[in-house]
């Protein structure tokens, strides 16, 4: 099988947050959580986001929310805006500790 050659493509940038969580937070002192977040041609009121969650050195990450925010140009209050619906998400609150017990029984090795 060649190489795949596209005719165009639409690259849309993306923006991260990165950080980990506080051990009080999910018994662990090793989850980082990544929001990777991008403002659409479609919708450019909105900012969409995706959250990722990973464990330790496993070597899986899950989607653990996707939401959106209001667009705000000021960047750093943008970035508050984010990690505030992040932190008030009941699915992400919900959605965490079932990926971080599935990342553990597949790569057991991240336990330590």
């Amino acid at each position: 099988m060649g190489p795949f050659y596209f005719a165009e493509l639409n690259v849309i940038p993306l923006s991260c947050l990165f950080f980990k969580l506080p051990e009080a937070e999910c018994g662990r002192d090793d989850v980082a959580i990544a929001i990777e977040y991008c403002r659409s041609d479609k919708q450019p009121s909105e900012i969409y986001c995706w959250a990722w969650a990973q464990v330790g050195d496993a070597f899986i990450r899950g989607l653990v929310d996707e939401f959106t925010v209001p667009y705000i140009n000021d960047k750093d209050k943008l970035d508050e805006s984010i990690v505030y619906a992040l932190n008030n998400s009941e699915r992400f609150r919900e959605s965490l500790p079932g990926f971080i017990a599935s990342a553990l029984s597949l790569d057991p090795g991240a336990q330590e």
